[in-house]
This record gives structure tokens, C-alpha cells and sequence, in this order.
């Protein structure tokens, strides 16, 4: 409510909510200008499900079928937890941007095997229209945070940044009408 001094008043509870908004806030937008990561034992599976549903509204929005493929069994991994979620709604938001109504958008989880080494692999997949090679100098030219879906999507270029602090690649595969594949390993 506002009082005479036109300062607005909140229950606590309230500003519990707001104070816990802003510190996740701050804490999301500061991960983007540090080069240090908070590592730890996480599942990854689990926060792929809470990025799927961040992005829910949209998804339904533009009435895509979507389609979850899972190796039968994810381990926990050992990253940042806070930016591996920036990396996996980034990649939800840019699908998301780029994929026409009514079409599908395919994720999939797996563990690979390389040199004798375990990695994770997320796959998004759409058979919308592609991204055209203007569509695609956007998406890399594109410097700055956009609100327009829900939470935080991340320019490609601050997405494969972040994957490769996590030692990881970023593949963008695609044909012109006929859709897209990004590959984060």
C-alpha cells in the first residue's frame, strides 16, 4: 500500500519475497561479469526440469510439442549450478526465439564418452524454419539481456562463454528450412 509519503509499504512476508527476487537478481546478472565459478555436486536432470518449466509459458504459448529424451541414468555433475541454469534457459530462450508456432522442440540429455572421460551433453532441437545466416549474425551479434519469455535469456555469445568456463563446446547446427540443433557439451 502507499502511505502519505508515497513510499510503498510491505507485509514482511512481502519483503521477504522481494528481498530474495532481488538478491537472485543480483546474484544471476553478477555471474555474467565474473570469470570465477561456484562449483558444485549437483543433478542435472533436475535443474533441466525447473529451466523446462521456467519456459513453460512460452513453450505453450507458441503451442510447441515438446519432446524430453533421457539416457536412463543422468549422474550428478560438478559445475556451477547457477550458471549451468543460465546456460540451459539460455538455449531453451533462444530456441524459443528463433522456432515458428506449432512446430516441435526436442531436448535431450545423455552422458558421452571421450578419452576415457565422462561428459554431459545437452541437445535442443527444433524442425522449425533454421536460422537463415542473417538470422544467425544476429543471434552472435546480439549484446544484451532480454526479459521477453520469463527469467533470463542469454545472448549465444554470453552462453558459449559460460559453457567454456565449464571446459566445455557449443555447436550450432542448422539448415535453412528445416531446423536447428545445438549441441553443449
Amino acid at each position: 500500500s502507499l502511505n502519505g509519503n508515497n513510499n510503498i509499504s510491505l507485509d514482511r512476508e512481502h519483503q521477504i519475497k522481494v528481498l530474495n527476487l532481488i538478491r537472485n537478481e543480483i546474484t544471476s546478472i553478477s555471474a555474467f561479469t565474473t570469470d570465477t565459478l561456484e562449483k558444485e555436486i549437483f543433478d542435472p536432470k533436475s535443474v533441466i526440469d525447473k529451466c523446462i518449466k521456467l519456459q513453460n509459458k512460452a513453450i505453450s504459448k507458441k503451442q510447441l510439442l515438446l519432446k524430453l529424451n533421457n539416457d536412463d541414468i543422468i549422474p550428478e555433475i560438478y559445475a556451477d549450478k547457477v550458471r549451468f541454469a543460465q546456460i540451459i534457459n539460455g538455449l531453451i530462450g533462444r530456441a524459443l526465439e528463433f522456432i515458428p508456432d506449432k512446430t516441435e522442440l526436442a531436448i535431450e540429455l545423455s552422458v558421452k564418452q571421450k578419452n576415457n572421460q565422462q561428459f554431459f551433453q545437452f541437445i535442443v532441437t527444433d524442425n522449425g524454419y533454421g536460422i537463415s545466416e542473417e538470422d544467425r549474425q544476429a543471434m552472435l551479434n546480439f549484446s544484451g539481456i532480454s526479459r521477453e519469455i520469463t527469467g533470463i535469456d542469454l545472448p549465444i555469445e554470453s552462453i558459449k562463454k559460460l559453457i567454456i568456463l565449464h571446459h566445455g563446446t557449443l555447436e550450432i547446427n542448422d539448415q535453412h528450412g528445416v531446423g536447428s540443433t545445438i549441441i553443449a557439451s
